[in-house]
């Protein structure tokens, strides 16, 4: 038997996250898939815009077979506690094979890399984090510059995808799976899925894929449902 872990807001369920499940029973042949999910509150602090029943309703109709809820103080962190909290979870089940998540990037290993140096925060890393902290920076925006100095400053691990992947949402938050995989030395095996189509809070649409943020923004401008429909599973419409 073989088991995928996920981890999600899923606010609100949409045809790109029904793709991602189909994706993650295809590359892993997985017997089930068990999702951690945020309950009725959000990463971005606010209430999340369909219930979590709701959600954990169309996770399950469209790919999932649990969804687990993500407890509200690291549903509401900041990415390394949302990540730290949701791998611990899934790790704790002691049945998890493989942690799966969306990328920006095909090649998973330079986030592995980068991931090595958080995880290890070197002298020369908390140096330069200290420096960025004094001059005012905020906690992660420090943290992303002396990751990319450490880089920088590493012939071993310049690259220039390296670099710019820190600056895309979903590679940021791959990271910090990543990151929480390595801090509670769970067994689980990352991999990544590239995003398709549609950028993550992209205001853009691609036939039937639309961001999350921009079906949110959908439903409060038009209030129709019909509105949001394209970029929704159809048997979740009723």
């Amino acid at each position: 038997m073989k088991v995928a872990g996920v981890i999600a807001e899923f606010d609100p369920f949409h045809n790109g996250h029904a793709y991602f499940l189909r994706k993650v029973r295809e590359i892993t042949s997985a017997d089930f898939i068990i999702v951690v999910m945020s309950g009725d509150f959000t990463q971005r602090g606010n209430i999340a815009i369909a219930g979590k029943r709701l959600r954990t309703e169309t996770a399950i109709m469209n790919g999932a077979d649990l969804v687990i809820e993500l407890p509200v103080r690291y549903a509401t962190a900041s990415a390394e506690l949302f990540a730290l909290g949701g791998v611990s979870i899934l790790d704790a089940l002691g049945c998890v094979d493989v942690l799966c998540f969306g990328t920006e990037e095909a090649d998973l290993k330079p986030l592995q890399e980068m991931a090595g140096i958080l995880a290890a925060e070197s002298d020369e890393f908390r140096k330069r984090l200290d420096l960025h902290l004094r001059e005012g920076m905020n906690y992660p925006a420090a943290r992303m510059e002396a990751v990319k100095e450490t880089i920088a400053a590493d012939e071993a691990l310049q690259s220039e995808n390296s670099i710019a992947a820190l600056s895309r949402p979903n590679n940021i938050l791959a990271l910090e799976y990543l990151k929480a995989i390595n801090k509670t030395g769970s067994k689980m095996k990352p991999m990544n899925i590239r995003r398709e189509a549609v950028d993550h809070d992209s205001s853009n649409t691609y036939g039937i894929y639309s961001s999350a943020k921009n079906i949110r923004q959908i439903l409060k401008t038009t209030h129709s449902l019909e509105a949001a429909a394209p970029y929704l599973p159809e048997n979740t419409l009723p």
